[in-house]
């Protein structure tokens, strides 16, 4: 979902399956072992039915696919903020070590984005402003900013470069006003990046505001900083040039259901609605927040890296019988993998628990209507049978679709699994 400027939302949300935020508060869940698309037995007839049937093994995940356009190859990070925000120092400090970590390469290099460098930090004299306001004009402040200190004959912050990302971090109490506030719970944002036309090229940047008391659990206002920015970052490396030639910021049609559900569909989009999308790695001092790795889905293993344990992967994976035509993100159909039901009809699926390894114990399974989880009507009545299992168990979900979802063009559900402190995601579309 889209936040400030137009740009890619999102930035350090950990809200496990609740509602959404709105703005560029982008919330998703990821997940590896399972593909949404086995098929599960016939189809519900009548007002009811049950599916039956050979359960098939879960191969395919969800894919963020790219739109053919750049990345950075040799990316650059300008931070810019006010010389007053009381966290300077830690945030160069944090930016730093995620830039110099083995972190940012587990992030970003399958996708084709080398080693990021820092640049020395641009400081902003004089009393941060409460509001910088987006609603006016089609250029926003910081696209201003941009193109005001890097053009001209001798550009105060040096010549414009398309390889570098700007990065304006804003401190607690500026707002940001763009159809919304950011770290306003009901319709806000915690940062977001975009581009900036400079001349004639175009530069990537990114905004992180202080949102304390924003993200659920609860971290602290510098926390909110470093996994914002580490969102950004990584989804500004990987798809620089949002607008004007899109890198990797789409899901895979058979699992487009994603992009809604994940507020976006870049890297970080994928991750962070997860209730452990913040991580301290070990040996680091600041946290970030954990993004989407194509690579280690396709393995079977936790997508969302770094993973902050060594316990087994585990997720709830729902069979999906059929094709379903549902919303992509620029508003046209798209056929996609999913369970076919009509306007007030019923239908049972399986739903199959996985795990690499024998876990602890049995971990709870909960399910919730998809657009209410994105803090719309509910357009569908959802429930399982039972509530846990462990590793080749299988739950029925039952649905009753209550209604179409205009923003979707059908319905979805999603499913939560937690365990010890862990919380895996998995998204199924419906469709008439």
């Amino acid at each position: 979902m889209d936040g400030g400027a137009g740009g890619n939302g999102g930035g350090g949300v950990a809200t496990g399956g609740g509602s959404a935020t709105g703005g560029g508060s982008a919330m998703g869940g990821g997940s590896a072992t399972g593909g949404g698309s086995a098929t599960g037995g016939g189809s519900a007839t009548g007002g009811s039915g049950t599916d039956a049937g050979p359960v098939m093994a879960m191969t395919d995940p969800p894919l963020v696919i790219s739109g053919g356009g750049n990345v950075l190859a040799t990316p650059k990070v300008q931070l810019i903020v006010y010389a007053q925000d009381p966290l300077l120092p830690q945030i160069e400090a944090a930016l730093t070590e995620f830039a110099t970590s083995t972190i940012w390469a587990q992030q970003t290099a399958e996708y084709g984005v080398g080693p990021l460098t820092v640049r020395p930090t641009i400081t902003i004299a004089g009393a941060p402003p409460a509001t910088l306001d987006d609603n006016t004009g089609t250029v926003t402040p910081f696209e201003s900013t941009l193109a005001g200190n890097l053009s001209g004959a001798n550009p105060a912050w040096g010549a414009a470069d398309p390889n570098t990302i700007y990065l304006f971090v804003l401190p607690n109490g500026t707002q940001i006003n763009s159809s919304g506030l950011c770290c306003d719970p009901s319709a806000g944002f915690l940062g977001y990046h975009y581009e900036a036309a400079v001349g004639s090229m175009s530069v990537p940047y990114a905004v992180a505001c202080n949102c304390p008391g924003f993200v659920t659990p609860s971290i602290t206002a510098l926390q909110n900083v470093t996994t914002t920015m580490s969102h950004e970052l990584v989804e500004a490396a990987t798809d620089p040039f949002y607008a004007s030639n899109p890198g990797f910021g789409l899901v895979d049609d058979a699992h487009t259901i994603w992009n809604t559900a994940s507020f976006g569909g870049e890297i970080g989009d994928m991750c962070q609605s997860l209730t452990d999308a913040n991580d301290t790695p070990p040996g680091a001092t600041y946290t970030i927040q954990r993004s989407w790795s194509n690579a280690a889905a396709l393995a079977g293993t936790d997508p969302c890296v770094p993973v902050p344990s060594a316990d087994p992967y585990f997720n709830a994976y729902p069979t999906l019988p059929d094709r379903v035509s549902i919303l992509g993100p620029g508003g046209s159909p798209v056929m996609t993998e999913g369970v076919k039901i009509a306007v007030g009809q019923t239908r049972t699926i399986d739903v199959v628990l996985k795990s690499s390894g024998a876990t602890s114990g049995p971990w709870n399974v909960s399910v919730q209507d998809l657009s209410e989880y994105t803090g719309a009507t509910a357009a569908t009545q959802v429930s399982l049978d039972k509530t846990s299992g462990r590793d080749g168990d299988v739950l029925h979900l039952t649905i009753k679709v209550l209604s179409v979802d205009r923003n979707i063009g059908g319905e979805g559900f999603v499913l939560s699994s937690t365990l010890g402190g862990r919380n895996t995601l998995w998204f199924g579309a419906v469709g008439q």
